[in-house]
């Protein structure tokens, strides 16, 4: 799943109610198709485990949004909302391993973990036992019990009133904080670290105040009473953008002594995570964390010989590595791979940096005349280290389509 796709998701794009519903299984959930494109996704090669549980509750916000970035493409919709899940999981797991060594003997609490997103993919690497989840929805509570089979409590508007029992080694919460107005970000804060067994360490993400359109990195705190689920209270769970010092002063305040770490765009290659420690002077030297990467796709054309010609540029959202290599997939085999990139000073001269100019790429791939154009699954995935950042994932249509609309969109705006 690409920056453009988590931000968008973030912001709350309108979904296309026309678009066709997915089947729903007696028990009410929704069945996912095994088409070409999930089949792809959920393969070994993107680390998601075998028996990853599909099932999705109807009302979960997340797969509505995801399925509006593609304009009511459910396909597309459902395999970004299971990449996003993947790419939330793969940031927690580097963080545990790091610490723990492994999921083994821990307790995680997954906190305002919607419909289990990412609890799924959580469920692949430790037993059911050690996680625990919450969040302010019942039926979200009531569907990870009753699908997940995990213990699931129900939150509480007030932090105050949380009654959680026992203490975590992980207490996660993703994409909390960063809709919280200030009051409730500090509240929620020290309520949430109240739980943090000693050495213990709590994971949230924000959005940094340099993204906000027409803000500094140093504005402090900015609040909008809007967000993406509709079931929540604005005013209680808008849209939030932060600095770090703010940041580091809530946790002086709310916490006080403690080992904090930040991880700029560490989720999703968009939102900032913070680590806060459970102890003293934690050396944050040795964890040598790997963000995915981002990119794009400048140009995708296919000629009447069904020879695919595509370029764009990726690279490391860290900017501490090089991308090792882009590889073309159809239907889960690799068909083109690259591991030769050009330079692109266009690139580095539009973010300012000048590790961004050797990030371009190009594939040349003849797809073969038995392609289908609409079915066949397509996908561009950049490989950095263990972790894959897909690029893009559709038909070929969907993807000529794609590129032809930004280019177009690129060229209105130039005017």
């Amino acid at each position: 799943m690409s920056e453009k796709e988590c931000q968008a998701a973030e912001n709350g794009r309108p979904v296309d109610e026309s678009a066709e519903s997915a089947p729903i299984t007696q028990t009410g959930f929704v069945r996912i198709r095994r088409t070409p494109l999930i089949n792809t996704l959920l393969q070994p090669t993107f680390g998601i485990q075998a028996d990853l549980q599909t099932e999705i509750h109807p009302s979960d916000e997340m797969l509505r949004y995801m399925t509006g970035v593609y304009r009511g493409d459910r396909e597309r919709g459902l395999a970004a909302y299971f990449d996003s899940g993947r790419r939330a999981f793969e940031m927690t797991e580097q963080i545990v391993d790091w610490r723990f060594g492994g999921f083994e003997s821990i307790k995680i609490l997954d906190f305002a973990s919607g419909y289990g997103r990412v609890t799924r993919h959580v469920l692949g690497r430790m037993d059911r036992a050690g996680l625990t989840v919450s969040d302010l929805m019942e039926p979200a509570v009531r569907f990870q019990r009753d699908v997940f089979g995990v213990n699931a409590v129900s939150s509480t508007v007030e932090p105050e009133r949380l009654r959680i029992a026992g203490e975590f080694d992980v207490v996660q919460a993703i994409s909390l904080f960063s809709h919280l107005p200030e009051g409730l970000f500090r509240r929620w804060l020290a309520a949430l670290w109240a739980l943090i067994a000693p050495g213990g360490v709590l994971i949230f993400s924000v959005h940094d105040s340099s993204l906000l359109a027409g803000k500094r990195a140093s504005d402090r705190f900015t609040f909008v009473p809007s967000s993406e689920n509709d079931d929540l209270d604005p005013e209680a769970y808008g849209s939030t953008w932060v600095s770090s010092a703010f940041v580091r002063e809530v946790v002086a305040d709310e916490i006080g002594t403690a080992s904090l770490h930040r991880l700029p765009r560490g989720l999703c290659g968009y939102q900032d995570v913070y680590l806060v420690v459970r102890a003293d002077d934690v050396d944050f030297s040795s964890f040598e964390y790997n963000p995915g990467v981002e990119g794009y796709i400048d140009v995708a054309e296919c000629d009447s010989r069904s020879r695919l010609s595509c370029c764009g540029w990726a690279a490391s959202v860290s900017r501490h590595r090089s991308v090792d290599r882009i590889d073309l997939l159809v239907n889960g085999d690799v068909v083109g791979s690259t591991s030769e990139f050009q330079p692109r000073p266009d690139v580095a001269d539009h973010f300012g940096d000048e590790r961004l100019k050797m990030t371009g790429w190009s594939l040349d791939v003849a797809l073969g005349d038995a392609i289908s154009y609409s079915h066949d699954a397509v996908m561009l995935v950049a490989r950095m280290g263990r972790v894959s950042t897909i690029l893009f994932m559709g038909s070929i249509y969907s993807l000529l389509a794609d590129t032809a609309k930004a280019n177009l969109e690129f060229l209105a705006a130039r005017g």
